[in-house]
């Protein structure tokens, strides 16, 4: 008569222990993947939201605004608003400062963190009525790292808010 076996052998252990060690290989590298993936997407979520605030901040900014000039010091540009109130960009390391003043005093400073490797350029076409403030955020040629970004470009109408203020309406 024969004794009837029970449990597994060696061989089978190491199988299943194999198989099972592969399964988890495979998992935890798509778990890091799936991290890696989530942080550069986070990433890429607040640069494109804090571009976008900016956006609307500086659109808001150029529409109150009656006036545009390069701040003396050469580093930065200055809104005029009515009731000697401004507001000054100005680029700062990491980023772009928007200050704003009324009567010589800071209000609001807000700082917006920009990616590394930016340059910030304003120009103002006067020759176009009404006159055109554009904001340009360019990769710069000298980053040590490329920064994956297309350049964006705000353009906003300056004073559009007053645009209407002496029309007497159609004839």
């Amino acid at each position: 008569m024969k004794a009837r076996r029970s449990g597994y052998t060696l061989l089978e252990m190491v199988i299943v222990m194999v198989a099972a060690a592969a399964v988890t290989g495979v998992a935890v590298g798509a778990l890091a993947l799936g991290y890696r993936i989530h942080h550069a997407s986070r990433g890429h979520l607040y640069a494109a939201t804090v571009v976008d605030r900016l956006a609307d901040r500086f659109r808001q900014d150029c529409h109150a605004a009656v006036g545009f000039r390069a701040l003396d010091s050469g580093a930065g540009w200055q809104l005029v608003l009515p009731d000697a109130e401004t507001i000054d960009y100005r680029p700062a390391p990491g980023g772009l400062d928007r200050i704003e003043q009324s009567d010589g005093r800071v209000r609001h400073r807000d700082t917006f963190a920009l990616r590394p490797g930016l340059d910030v350029n304003f120009t103002l076409e006067e020759d176009e009525q009404p006159a055109v403030v554009r904001l340009e955020l360019e990769p710069s040629g000298d980053a040590v790292r490329p920064v994956p970004a297309r350049p964006v470009r705000i353009v906003a109408v300056l004073g559009l808010d007053h645009r209407f203020e002496t029309w007497e309406g159609p004839e």
